[in-house]
């Protein structure tokens, strides 16, 4: 019994492996990380140092990814393309839903107002989310009227009546002109007349 080795499993006959056998040539296998929704909301929202456009610029790494997406499909890959519009639409439809959500909120916030006489402090944070979450956070900004000038400027003789002088070489000129107007009718007569003879 001691020397039947027939039934060779890569051991010896103390049980040890033998010199140059493996089973597992691949070794442990290493255990996957449990990858939860937090990490993957955390990692999208992370800023990163790009350049687009030739600018750098800070973007979020979803930011980055839809900028790289978008490249690809302007450069004529289709796949990218159809990600795209995909998307568009889904965010499209999602942009409906939240917009109708936020008018029945202001509905149930102004009825609620009209049978209590106040505004209820939960709705009211739903509504303020939503509202916010739509206008990416931005204020709305009021629209500014047009700029008026702290000073009057002081008026110069083009918007009130001319100097003298500036009048004076005006009547010049213009009388300029008529003699050298008058003085071209004459010669244009003599030169009728002279080929009229």
């Amino acid at each position: 019994m001691d020397g039947d080795d027939n039934d060779f499993d890569g051991r010896d006959r103390r049980g040890r492996w033998v010199k140059g056998h493996c089973p597992n040539r691949n070794g442990r296998p290493r255990k996957k990380p449990v990858i939860s929704d937090a990490d993957v909301g955390y990692f999208k929202q992370q800023m990163v140092e790009a350049t687009v456009k030739g600018e750098k610029c800070w973007l979020t790494r979803h930011e980055l990814l839809l900028h790289s997406m978008f490249d690809q499909a302007l450069k004529g890959k289709v796949s990218m393309a159809r990600k795209l519009f995909d998307r568009f639409e889904s965010v499209e439809t999602l942009w409906a839903e939240a917009q109708a959500l936020l008018k029945r909120l202001a509905q149930q916030l102004l009825e609620n107002y009209d049978e209590t006489g106040k505004f209820d402090d939960k709705l009211l944070d739903e509504y303020e989310t939503l509202r916010r979450g739509l206008t990416y956070d931005r204020a709305p900004q009021p629209e500014r009227a047009p700029r008026r000038k702290a000073y009057a400027e002081p008026p110069t003789w083009r918007t009130r009546p001319k100097p003298q002088a500036v009048l004076a070489l005006e009547r010049q000129w213009a009388e300029e002109e008529a003699e050298e107007k008058a003085r071209a009718a004459a010669r244009s007569k003599t030169k009728a007349k002279a080929g009229s003879t």
